[in-house]
């Protein structure tokens, strides 16, 4: 019997399924899968893998070193490019170089070259040439384009020079534009439909007029006597000339109650000045 936690017990296997041979494509799907991290792919046995996942609930992130690469012999370029690169020392030869071609520039006068390897100069020659077309690469038309001698030497077919043939036009007007009406149209009666298309539009009985803002007054309104309230609301208002409202004797004299008051607490902190 198979136990899960605290449930109930799981249903036994029957003997036929513990009888039964699993297939090629189901012990395919029963291998474990392989972790491939974002540096690469690690094989790792499938214990350690288990006891990683089980206890961390992820692969380990440690590589086990393989046997091979533990007995493998370095190679001189694989040791020369594991050296650390030192900046100082290639800036301090920098320096030097740049001294000495100075010092060589005022000795002589003009400047040195400076040698340049072979494989430099190689490298430089091949970056210089221009890349080839690709062989199925077919340069585009230009655009005229020359005639074909079967073209110069064909002759055109009647359907063709009718064809090609501009079409006449009439100058002028077509007609008259006045003209006469014949007999028939004069005694011809019109039918129902174009009597009834012929009407013009009638405006409907709900229609008013607008008012016109120039009316009439009225005979009331003329025998009609103002109160004495709409009299008074009727009068101008009678104001002061400007020159007596603007105008004041004491503008610039300080009155008695100006000289007898006393500035507050926050009038005289607000008369302090600022100190910048």
């Amino acid at each position: 019997m198979v136990q899960w936690g605290t449930q109930e017990q799981l249903t036994p296997p029957t003997r036929a399924a513990q009888r039964a041979k699993a297939s090629s494509r189901i012990q395919e799907m029963s291998n474990p899968k392989t972790f491939y991290y974002p540096f690469g792919y690690v094989e790792t046995k499938v214990s350690e893998r288990r006891a990683s996942v089980e206890t961390f609930h992820r692969p380990n992130p440690v590589w086990p070193v393989r046997s091979e690469a533990m007995h493998a012999k370095l190679t001189s370029y694989t040791a020369q490019l594991a050296k650390p690169k030192n900046r100082l020392a290639k800036s301090a030869d920098a320096a030097d170089r740049n001294n000495q071609n100075n010092n060589n520039a005022n000795a002589n006068g003009r400047p040195q070259l400076l040698r340049v390897h072979s494989c430099s100069m190689a490298r430089i020659g091949q970056l210089a040439t221009p890349k080839q077309p690709p062989n199925d690469y077919k340069p585009p038309r230009p655009p005229q384009t020359q005639v074909s001698i079967e073209s110069l030497k064909a002759s055109l077919s009647p359907r063709g020079e009718d064809l090609s043939a501009p079409r006449p036009k009439q100058a002028g007007p077509f007609r008259d534009p006045m003209w006469q009406i014949p007999t028939p149209a004069k005694s011809a009666t019109p039918t129902l439909r174009l009597t009834e298309l012929s009407k013009h539009k009638v405006i409907p009985d709900e229609y008013k007029q607008p008012y016109s803002p120039a009316r009439e007054i009225s005979a009331a309104a003329k025998r009609a006597v103002a109160s004495t309230r709409v009299s008074e609301l009727s009068s101008p208002a009678i104001r002061d000339a400007m020159d007596k409202v603007q105008f004041n004797a004491q503008a610039f004299v300080v009155s008695e109650a100006a000289l007898k008051a006393r500035a507050s607490n926050r009038i005289t902190e607000l008369a302090q000045p600022i100190v910048r």
